[in-house]
This record gives structure tokens, C-alpha cells and sequence, in this order.
């Protein structure tokens, strides 16, 4: 017990005098406030456009932003490949018999970009052919011949 009590004493009195003890900052202009947090977030991060220096003929660099697409939009399938990719077993079990429906709507859908029906029918079997039972390349194949 008599050891507590001069810790409390000087646990209170010394807390109350670094408290207290802010003349620094009273005579700078600023206040002190125990309660305030300060967080610092630094901003987000964007992504910077490539730059590439060219060197040109009169020796001076000029340097020129290189626009790079993004993977996604670098190449947009046409509407033909897509139906072909997507429908590829019921197209080629289609032209085994020589017609069927999605057979006609690949042959409308070329037609709708221009190729007449009596091109459209060749083609479509010889991509068959180059594809192998791979719809990927049934509709690279397609979409070649547009």
C-alpha cells in the first residue's frame, strides 16, 4: 500500500504535466487536440500511358504516346463467328444431312454481310473441314472469308 501511493501520485501528476505542458505549440499558433486522427491515404494509383522516344533523322528524340488497346477489345468477333463457335455440333450434323435450321441461319447471316447463298454453302463445309471437330477454328475459318 505504501508503495501504490506514490505511484498513483506520480502517475497523475506526471500525466497532468505532459498534458498540460504544450507551450511549443501555443506559442507557434497551433492547438493541440488530443482527439483529432490523422490519417494520411495516398492517392490512387493510375495507370501512365507507355511513352517511347523516337529518335528522328536530325537527332533530337521526339517522344510519341503508344495507345495500346486493352486484350478484350483488340478483336471484336463478328456476329457469324459467334453463332458459329456457339452452334458448331448442331451446324456440322446440319450440313452432314444438307440442310437443317442452324445451317439456314449461318447461310442468312452470311448473306446478311454480303455473300450470296450458293458461296455461303462451299465455304461452310471447307471450314468444317479445316476445323477438325474444333469450334474455335470452324469459326476463325468463317470468319477468314468475309
Amino acid at each position: 500500500m505504501i508503495i501504490v501511493v506514490p505511484l498513483l501520485v506520480l502517475l497523475v501528476f506526471g500525466l497532468s504535466s505532459s498534458t498540460g505542458g504544450s507551450s511549443g505549440a501555443s506559442s507557434s499558433g497551433r492547438r493541440s487536440n488530443s482527439n483529432q486522427t490523422v490519417v494520411h491515404q495516398p492517392p490512387p494509383q493510375q495507370q501512365q500511358p507507355q511513352v517511347i522516344v523516337v529518335q528522328s533523322p536530325s537527332g533530337t528524340p521526339k517522344p510519341q504516346a503508344a495507345v495500346q488497346p486493352a486484350p478484350a477489345q483488340a478483336k471484336q468477333a463478328s456476329p457469324i463467328r459467334n453463332f458459329a463457335v456457339k452452334s458448331y455440333s448442331q451446324i456440322s450434323k446440319d450440313s452432314q444431312k444438307g440442310s437443317g435450321e442452324y445451317l439456314n441461319s449461318l447461310i442468312l447471316l452470311m448473306e446478311s454481310e454480303g455473300i450470296p447463298k450458293d458461296e455461303a454453302q462451299p465455304l461452310i463445309k471447307r471450314a468444317l473441314r479445316k476445323s477438325n471437330g474444333n469450334a474455335e477454328v470452324f469459326g476463325d475459318e468463317l470468319e477468314k472469308s468475309l
